[in-house]
């Protein structure tokens, strides 16, 4: 038992992050936070009575080692922490897209297999993801793609996808796994300094650490806290203005963080269900952009002729003036 064991229970306590949960799928790389978090969590079972704790691998196979490192994660699970075989779910396909074929198919074998929630090793390094979103041009919406606790995406169901360890830096996982005696395995691609992610993690961070605060991750995960709940907020606002089609004289009422806030979860409610209609893979078609709400935000304009369309949006869908109301085809 060690202060991290301490810490993470104290966490899990004071935020309710597994609360009601009996059975936790855990994403394992096998990598230094993600061999942390699963003997943690392992450690932790018996104070909560999980019924089951699971392990999902996703072999990219994008390296010549995928394969050993697959081998690696089953062989920890059921060897080193005596997990069920038929607990440890290894997938393998070479796919471009890559982390929405991991939600899609951590949200499968949730569904399927009947857990609770998706837990992941994401740590307050891992901040860097809101940087790269922020670069990207982003609103508050994707400066939190990074949450703690969200809902996985489609199979529909009550499965949470939880980050247990973003109050912890990558360093502190590295001292628990040498301290434990844990093998991890090294994905050779974080080296990589061609991939944006990894430069910033491996350049950028640690120059604005050096140059501007060295408490830079700290910094990222206390505005990220002050963030997320407002996001939650004007969220849970807009879900309550629109429908399948949205009233034109109620939407122009409204301020214009919670028009776009409207458009844009009208639009990827829209884009989605066409998705499942269509059964598309989970990267068939971009998600909603800026360029899309700004559209639509302009038939709102004054008053807007009867049968106005947007330009093209995302998915290939278009806004249209029907009557009183603004539709999608």
């Amino acid at each position: 038992w060690t202060a991290m064991h301490a810490r993470l229970q104290s966490h899990l306590r004071s935020t309710g992050l597994l609360e009601g949960v009996d059975s936790v799928l855990v994403a394992v790389s096998g990598g230094q936070d993600s061999v942390c978090l699963l003997q943690l969590l392992a450690d932790l079972r018996h104070l909560y009575s999980w019924r089951r704790l699971g392990v999902v691998h996703c072999d990219h196979r994008w390296r010549t080692d995928s394969a050993a490192n697959a081998a690696f994660v089953v062989e920890l699970a059921t060897q080193r922490l005596g997990l069920e075989a038929e607990d440890v779910h290894v997938e393998a396909r070479c796919e471009r897209s890559a982390r929405e074929w991991r939600y899609h198919v951590f949200s499968r074998v949730a569904a399927e297999c009947g857990y609770g929630a998706v837990v992941t090793a994401h740590t307050s390094t891992d901040r860097r993801t809101m940087l790269l979103n922020l670069l990207r041009g982003a609103g508050p919406s994707g400066l939190v793609a990074l949450s703690r606790n969200r809902p996985l995406p489609p199979p529909p169901g009550p499965v949470r996808l939880v980050r247990p360890l973003l109050q912890f830096a990558r360093e502190e996982t590295l001292a628990f796994v040498q301290q434990a005696g844990l093998p991890h395995f090294h994905d050779s691609t974080n080296d990589h300094n061609e991939h944006r992610r990894n430069r910033l993690r491996n350049e950028v961070m640690p120059q604005l650490r050096a140059g501007f605060n060295p408490r830079l991750d700290l910094a990222l995960t206390r505005f990220m806290e002050v963030l997320e709940p407002e996001v939650e907020f004007v969220e849970d606002m807009a879900e309550l203005a629109y429908g399948r089609a949205l009233k034109l004289s109620a939407l122009r009422k409204l301020p214009l963080a919670l028009q776009r806030r409207v458009l844009h979860s009208w639009l990827a409610r829209e884009l989605a269900r066409r998705r499942r209609s269509l059964r598309a893979g989970p990267s068939a078609a971009a998600g909603v952009g800026f360029d899309d709400v700004a559209r639509c935000l302009k038939l709102l304009v004054g008053t807007t002729p009867q049968g106005a369309v947007s330009d093209q949006l995302c998915g290939g869908l278009v806004a249209v003036v029907d009557g009183e109301w603004l539709r999608l085809r």
